[in-house]
C-alpha cells in the first residue's frame, strides 16, 4: 500500500473522528475511531484495566500510545513480536476514544514504517506494551 494511500486514509480517520469527538470531565479532547485489534489483546487490556484500577479500554490504550510516542519508534516498530504467527487471529473491532496527537501518531507512524495499516500499527503497539519487560508497569504506574 503507498504512503499516500495511507495518508489520505489517516485524514479520513482524522476527519470522521472530527465529527464524533467527545469530551471527558478533563475537557480534553478526545475523538472516537473505530480499531480492528487482536481478540486476545482486548483481554490483556481488561486485566490492565482491573490491575491499574483505570476506567475503561480507551484510558488504557490512550496511555500505552503517549507512552509509546517517547519511546525508540524504530525498536517498537521494525521488532517482530510474532504473538499470532501460527494463524490463530480474531480481530475485533473496538471503538477507542483517543485525543489527536495520538491519533495523529498512529497515522504518521504507519506512513513512516510503512505499516499496512493505522489498524496494524495500533496492533504493534499494543504487542510492545504486552510483551516488552517491565514495560506494563511503567506505562500504567504513577
Amino acid at each position: 500500500m503507498s504512503k499516500s494511500v495511507i495518508i489520505v486514509g489517516g485524514i479520513a480517520i482524522l476527519i470522521g473522528a472530527y465529527f464524533t469527538r467527545r469530551f471527558l470531565s478533563t475537557k480534553q479532547d478526545l475523538f472516537s475511531v473505530n480499531y480492528e485489534i487482536e481478540e486476545f489483546e482486548v483481554t490483556w487490556l481488561e486485566e490492565v484495566i482491573q490491575k491499574y484500577n483505570l476506567r475503561n479500554i480507551s484510558e488504557a490504550i490512550q496511555k500505552i500510545v503517549t507512552f509509546a510516542k517517547n519511546r525508540d519508534r524504530e525498536h517498537i516498530f521494525k521488532t517482530i513480536r510474532c504473538t499470532s504467527c501460527d494463524g490463530s487471529k480474531n480481530k475485533v473491532h473496538k471503538e477507542i476514544l483517543l485525543d489527536q496527537s495520538n491519533i495523529q501518531f498512529l497515522i504518521s507512524a504507519t506512513a513512516q514504517f510503512e505499516v499496512p495499516s493505522v489498524d496494524k500499527s495500533l496492533r504493534i503497539i499494543l504487542e510492545f506494551a504486552r510483551t516488552e519487560e517491565n514495560i506494563e508497569q511503567a506505562i500504567f504506574r504513577e
